[in-house]
């Protein structure tokens, strides 16, 4: 119920947040920053220069009207904009409260076993419940931004924790073909994807090895995902490269999940890229012999991933597209552009 309820709030302040952000670009665009006057208004104000000196008595108490209805509109307009703010401020202070109570008694209840000096059975137990409450509610959730940070520091208690957690968003991906049997949906699946991304490219206490597990298992399900793709009619295939360069919404739509695969793990070389080379040495990397340096075999078939005719790149965020191309430049892996 409180990680419900805490979920519920989390989406209420991005939402809220969203609509500031909108209603905040919509003021800008009302007030303007230049007024321009075409060439007929131009000439016509010349022409009629004389006769607006004989009226511009009259003019003025309409006038007077117009500019005070104007600055009524605005003042409007901005005391709906603080409202919205005070609005945002205070459900981002529920949330941030909530958040930092439901940590503490998770700090608490987080109990080392002093024989075995592994988590203790209660411990277990709580961290399978959050596992299950994170598979079944806040992974299908929209908008969900802060609430999966529990289960991140659940997960960094402990490395078999994190390991179950990776595992879990691992199979949510299930197999790149669809099958009929296959009950996640796409929602799900690239959910999993982006959590799955963002959980080892942030994730600090994550050892090199489980770091090119992960991307290692990514690249494969990419891997075999083109090899259906690439079996299918060849001129579906020149179509869907051709529609792809312009990355129309029903084509990205269409291969949704690979998408949001290859941007995992895109996003995860950008922040991992030093666990997933070797110096000839086998010392620490070294950013001024990065010409000499070894790439771990997972990242095999990453290259074939980026120049498909699937074209990722241009399907994935910019920020991320953008990201990968100039790290994997500058580390002398690969040469693309975004």
């Amino acid at each position: 119920m409180v990680l419900n309820h805490v979920l519920q709030i989390d989406v209420e302040v991005q939402v809220e947040l969203d609509d500031l952000e909108s209603d905040e670009e919509s003021e800008v665009e009302d007030t303007g920053v230049f007024e321009f006057e075409d060439e007929e208004q131009s000439d016509a104000k010349d022409g009629d220069q004389s006769d607006a000196k004989d009226d511009e008595s009259e003019e003025s108490g309409s006038d007077s009207d117009s500019d005070s209805d104007s600055e009524s509109d605005a003042d409007s307009v901005t005391s709906d904009l603080g409202r919205a703010r005070y609005s945002a401020k205070k459900t981002v202070a529920k949330l941030d409260a909530l958040m930092s109570t439901l940590l503490t008694w998770l700090e608490r209840h987080c109990h080392v076993d002093e024989q075995t000096g592994e988590m203790s059975e209660s411990t277990s137990r709580l961290f399978l419940l959050f596992l299950d409450l994170f598979d079944t509610v806040i992974l299908p959730t929209f908008k969900s931004r802060y609430t999966q940070f529990v289960l991140f520091y659940f997960s960094s208690q402990n490395a078999e924790y994190s390991d179950v957690f990776l595992g879990t968003m691992v199979g949510n991906l299930g197999e790149p073909m669809r099958s009929a049997h296959d009950r996640v949906s796409s929602v799900t699946k690239v959910s999993a994807a982006a959590y799955l991304g963002s959980f080892v490219a942030r994730a600090k206490f994550l050892t090199p090895s489980v770091v090119r597990s992960v991307v290692g298992v990514l690249v494969q399900w990419a891997n075999t995902y083109m090899d259906w793709y690439e079996e299918q009619d060849v001129q579906s295939v020149v179509r869907t490269y051709a529609q792809a360069l312009g990355a129309p919404q029903a084509e990205i739509e269409r291969h949704v999940v690979f998408f949001a695969v290859s941007q995992a793990i895109l996003y995860m070389f950008c922040f991992r890229w030093r666990d997933l080379a070797e110096s000839q040495s086998g010392g620490p990397i070294v950013e001024t012999e990065l010409d000499s340096v070894c790439w771990c075999t997972e990242l095999e078939g990453l290259q074939r991933i980026v120049f498909s005719r699937l074209n990722p790149l241009h399907a994935c965020a910019p920020a991320v597209a953008q990201q990968f191309a100039s790290v994997a430049s500058q580390t002398n892996f690969m040469f693309c552009y975004a």
